[in-house]
């Protein structure tokens, strides 16, 4: 039987640990429903402008552009660029890690 309540750090481990899985299965819809509830996690956690968030942002916009949505993927791109860029200085590798 499940808690009444988990920890956000909790949720977000099991949450973690099952999206790519849906990308080898064939399942992008899948893992895009998870990246939706793992950026939802990551926000509240966080709050918006986290470097966490970026990350999410970012593998919820390439769920997106598999599955042939390339305009909201590149919101959700643009989003994390804008996070990235704020926390890290030019030159800096994960200024770069936006798909």
């Amino acid at each position: 039987m499940r808690p009444a309540t988990t920890s956000g750090g909790d949720e977000r481990r099991r949450v973690a640990a099952v999206q790519q899985p849906w990308y080898g299965l064939g399942r992008p819809e899948k893992a895009r429903d998870l990246y939706e509830r793992a950026l939802r996690i990551k926000e509240r956690e966080y709050g918006p402008d986290h470097v966490e968030v970026a990350g999410a942002l970012n593998n919820l916009g390439r769920a997106w552009s598999e599955l042939g949505r390339p305009e909201k993927a590149r919101d959700l791109y643009e989003r994390a660029l804008r996070i990235f860029y704020a926390h890290y200085p030019k030159g800096h590798p994960h200024r770069d890690l936006v798909v």
